[in-house]
């Protein structure tokens, strides 16, 4: 793949980087939490769902996949580029989900977040 420049600039400042995940590896040969590099929960907002073994906040309904990633400027900050940058699958050998509808992600832009 190759690399594309997406911002130049030179100003003084600083640099921030956030991330989160919407799922959780599983072992190999079970769903259970460990290093296989498959999925086996999903993240989820709602951390009065949990599937067994995995934290609160997991959930193996793909409707229900969600995460959140709060981000605090100092006061005065000024953004000068943001980028989110996002990977799914929508087919693999065990589930098609083309057909349903596009939906967009959602943001939230809060004021005065600490």
């Amino acid at each position: 793949m190759p690399i594309i420049q997406r911002y130049s600039n030179i100003k003084n400042g600083g640099i921030v980087f956030i991330g989160n995940t919407l799922g959780l590896s599983k072992a190999a040969n079970a769903n259970s939490p460990g290093v296989f590099g498959s999925i086996g929960a999903f993240v989820s907002t709602d951390t009065s769902l949990q599937v067994n073994g995995f934290p609160a906040g997991t959930t193996l309904d793909y409707t229900k996949n969600s995460s959140s990633a709060p981000l605090a400027l100092p006061a005065g900050s000024t953004v000068l580029y943001a980028e989110l940058v996002w990977g799914g699958l929508f087919r693999s050998s065990t589930n098609n989900i083309s057909a349903i509808p596009n939906t967009r992600a959602k943001s939230e832009k809060k004021q005065n977040a600490v």
